[in-house]
């Protein structure tokens, strides 16, 4: 590595800065001189565009005015609360559910994880909108953990869409996962493993 010339500043404020080829050498210093404000207009620094009241919402529960370094801080203990590197399920907002017998799904079921852990073949089934009313975006997650096979089933008058449904579905493989998604009254799509 060849060594630079440290920058230096002049005692007029201005900044010494060295040009060198693509070599490494030095060509010539340029002096710029420091001003409190850019030349050019760009996105201004200050607390609306580095840690707007949304961003501070997001990361530290308010919208008081707090600093880019306080928001770092948090940023950096969620960072530190990691296993291994990796998120949990719990940390994402996600509740697991073990399913270890057939079951209908109820309005607890709604946007969770359903692990499916049986040695027998167990039911999943999609309930009526009027016995159980799944506000549309619903998604319900079922993995297959067990070696049982895990049929998704339906009840008389729900339909579910996606590939290999007819009649209703199946996670295909131990370890398999789908995802059930509420897309009208009584109408799901399936994807995944199936």
């Amino acid at each position: 590595m060849i060594n630079r010339a440290s920058t230096q500043y002049a005692s007029n404020g201005a900044l010494r800065y060295g040009i060198y080829d693509s070599s490494g050498t030095l060509i010539r210093y340029e002096y710029i001189k420091l001003e409190d404000e850019p030349s050019v207009e760009g996105t201004s620094l200050n607390q609306a565009s580095l840690l707007s009241g949304a961003v501070s919402q997001a990361i530290m529960g308010d919208a008081d005015d707090h600093t880019v370094s306080e928001a770092l801080g948090v940023l950096n203990t969620y960072k530190a609360s990691l296993t291994s590197g990796k998120v949990t399920a719990s940390q994402l907002g996600i509740t697991t559910v073990s399913a270890t017998a057939s079951k209908t799904l109820a309005l607890t079921d709604a946007n969770t994880l359903q692990i499916a852990n049986s040695a027998s073949a167990i039911n999943i089934t999609i309930p009526l909108n009027s016995s159980v009313a799944f506000p549309i975006g619903t998604t319900i997650d079922v993995l297959r953990y067990g070696a049982g096979a895990v049929n998704i089933a339906l009840t008389s008058g729900v339909t579910v869409n996606g590939s290999a449904t007819t009649p209703a579905a199946s996670v295909y493989s131990r370890y398999g996962m789908v995802a059930l998604v509420k897309v009208d009254t009584n109408s799901w799509i399936v994807m995944g493993d199936i």
